[in-house]
């Protein structure tokens, strides 16, 4: 189909199809690829599992949840270290660090301007503070602020809503909603050798910035209804109103109130698409500052309590995001609804410092299920240099609430952990054969000849938001 790249050879559902296809829509010389892990979630304009290149800027096409995405961490323990020891720090976790901030409560130490600080320069404040040492910056997509690569950006008090910032003051320290988590994984299987006298163990979060609802200010999505719905087009209204000051501006406004189109583009070099992109960014900024300080609380606690060394961060990379790329002279946005980021060796030698963190990937599967690390082959640019971010769904979570009860899930979680934490009194919404099997997507991946392997790990302990 023209303009529609399938990484999977059997196309996807027709309802698939028909979203991608009013994105195309709004530009002939948009394109799109769909990831082996492709499906469709309830409230959302296009399907997960998604990447749109494009000459302008479609707010509809990502996730609510922006910059929502990985830390992957290893430690290193003596091959006869009691793994029982970690039900201590699941427990702890699991007091220490909520799901969703429902109260009036901070869970987190950081005044206003330090949060301030987070969304403008993103994790920074934990190199200069010493929580890790900075080089750690350099596995983290863009060194962690991307805000460097912004050209006329506008600035964070004029870009971002106050409802936003809000929101990250209040939940910064939180896990988020959603299919969030914190894992502990063992090896199971390597493709690369291992030192014999030691054992690795990886700490795997997934998270972003509860409720961080930018796209709905920028579009006009229904994010929130009934009493909520209200008070945050309030919210959008006093937001824009600051901004109305010539006719092209106010024509851009009508798009994102409800009643207009869902399907329409800004232009990158327009007031309201360069304040998009800026606002995306510190957005992206805040939430891997975010997984940065759930990595810093396992941290502090390991060294004070197991006598652990610092934790290595293997790679933190966002899956929800839109962002301006210059590839051979011409510059295109980048949309990925529910992908990972990922360049070949010629990519990262002209644009990337030479950085070879790029090439890496971390695929999860099913809740208590492997989670896939490696490396990917040049040939990624036929898929807008991007991979799965997980295997993807085959019931949405509201199917799988219908078809799945909450004992019977846990259960079926069980059968390979040691101990479920969840903070949902019902997980049937995530059941583990509502999700796809990494073994299916490690297949696709290996017969289009995409990626290195490097090894398969199991999850040993579950923080469920």
């Amino acid at each position: 189909m023209k303009n529609i790249n399938f990484l999977n050879n059997n196309k996807p559902e027709k309802k698939i199809i028909t979203d991608l296809k009013k994105f195309l829509e709004v530009d002939k010389k948009n394109k799109i690829s769909v990831l082996p892990d492709v499906h469709l979630k309830r409230g959302e304009m296009s399907p997960t599992g998604c990447v749109l290149v494009s000459d302008k800027i479609l707010p509809s096409f990502t996730h609510l949840s922006v910059g929502s995405g990985i830390s992957f961490w290893s430690i290193e323990v003596d091959k006869n270290f009691e793994i029982k020891k970690f039900d201590k720090l699941f427990n702890y976790l699991q007091k220490k660090i909520p799901g969703q901030n429902k109260s009036k409560k901070k869970f987190h130490n950081f005044t206003n301007s330090e949060i301030d600080n987070f969304f403008k320069y993103g994790p920074k404040l934990f190199f200069d503070k010493k929580y890790f040492n900075k080089s750690l910056a350099k596995n983290i997509e863009n060194g962690g602020n991307f805000l460097k690569k912004i050209k006329n950006k506008i600035s964070y008090e004029q870009s971002v809503p106050a409802f936003i910032k809000e929101i990250g003051q209040k939940n910064f320290g939180t896990l988020g909603t959603g299919n969030t988590f914190i894992e502990l994984h063992e090896m199971e299987k390597s493709f690369v050798q291992q030192k014999k006298n030691k054992k690795k163990l990886f700490f795997y979060i997934h998270s972003g910035l509860s409720e961080a609802f930018l796209t709905l200010f920028y579009s006009p999505r229904w994010g929130l209804r009934g009493k909520k719905f209200i008070p945050f087009e309030k919210h959008k209204w006093n937001f824009h109103g600051k901004s109305l000051f010539d006719k092209e501006n106010i024509l851009n406004k009508k798009n994102f109130f409800p009643g207009s189109s869902k399907y329409f583009g800004l232009e990158p070099d327009s007031y309201d698409g360069r304040s998009y992109l800026s606002a995306m960014a510190y957005t992206c900024n805040i939430a891997i500052s975010n997984r940065i300080y759930l990595a810093s609380i396992i941290n502090k606690y390991i060294k004070k309590k197991f006598k652990i060394n610092n934790m290595n961060l293997i790679w933190d990379c966002t899956h929800d995001s839109i962002q301006k790329k210059t590839s051979e002279k011409k510059t295109k946005i980048v949309h990925r609804h529910g992908a990972s980021p990922v360049y070949n060796d010629n990519y990262i030698n002209k644009n990337l410092k030479k950085n070879k963190n790029y090439k890496k990937f971390i695929i999860p599967s099913r809740p208590g299920g492997e989670t896939l690390v490696g490396t990917i082959n040049n040939n990624i640019t036929k898929y807008n240099n991007s991979i799965c971010h997980g295997t993807g769904r085959i019931f949405d979570r509201p199917e799988a609430r219908k078809k799945f009860n909450h004992n019977l899930t846990k259960k079926e979680i069980m059968k390979k952990i040691k101990n479920l934490y969840s903070k949902m009194k019902d997980i049937s919404g995530e059941n583990p054969n509502s999700f796809r099997s990494i073994e299916e997507i490690i297949s696709i991946l290996d017969k289009k000849k995409l990626i290195k392997k490097e090894f398969i790990t199991k999850p040993i302990y579950i923080l469920k938001s």
